[in-house]
């Protein structure tokens, strides 16, 4: 069953409110944000950044697929100015990073909020056997980043394409579309949650941004205004 949240829809400034963030990024909890390409992940993850920049949060954000130039241009569009982010914001994006070198990083300044964008391009800290193996290592990595230094760690990352799915009669994103790198994984202690827009699929839709979470086998929606134009 849908439960429906419309209360997030639009939002002031172009910026997320606050209470959709404390109520979905929480202090000593390791959040993971995923969806399908072009769903507008990374823009998301800016517009997340540039609210939290803009009341006053010192932001530390980890970019494995785009440029720092990238990046800082979508904070700008979202009304972060240069001073706001030479003295809340840092941004790092050294490609196949590991969670040592964050800590070092992390360890450098006193911040509230990590983001880190794409986790599935990370290395591992040690050597496994696996995909799923080092997948387990990198979160529970941040799992422990988050509780001892009492930040809130946002991680976002892709998941298949539509048409690797079974469930085509629903085309919103499940738990079990996390994949075999995340399978067996327990969950229950890492805030999941999804990314999507039907009218990526469907041309008639209105272009909203569903945030999706699932919670005792409820599913919830948030919509926000599109990030995408």
């Amino acid at each position: 069953m849908d439960h429906v949240n419309s209360e997030y829809g639009v939002m002031r400034d172009n910026l997320l409110p606050l209470s959709f963030i404390n109520t979905n990024f929480k202090k000593e909890v390791v959040s993971l944000v995923a969806g399908r390409p072009r769903m507008g992940k990374s823009v998301f993850a800016w517009c997340l950044a540039a609210t939290l920049i803009r009341q006053k949060q010192r932001v530390l954000f980890f970019s494995l697929e785009m440029s720092k130039d990238q990046v800082l241009k979508g904070l700008k569009r979202f009304g972060c100015n240069s001073n706001d982010m030479k003295s809340l914001f840092a941004i790092d994006d050294t490609p196949t990073s590991t969670i040592s070198y964050m800590c070092q990083l992390l360890g450098r300044g006193k911040y509230n909020y990590i983001i880190v964008d794409d986790i599935q391009l990370m290395s591992p800290p040690c050597l496994a056997k696996t995909r799923q193996e080092e997948m387990l290592h990198i979160i529970n990595g941040f799992k422990e980043m988050a509780k001892e230094n009492n930040i809130s760690v946002i991680l976002f990352a892709q998941i298949r394409k539509l048409m690797e799915y079974s469930h085509k009669n629903d085309i919103k994103p499940r738990l079990e579309d996390m994949g075999e790198s995340y399978s067996g994984y327990n969950f229950e202690d890492v805030h999941i949650s999804f990314l999507h827009r039907d009218a990526f699929y469907k041309r008639s839709t209105e272009d909203l941004l569903e945030f999706i979470t699932y919670t005792n086998n409820e599913r919830k929606i948030e919509y926000i205004q599109s990030l995408s134009s």
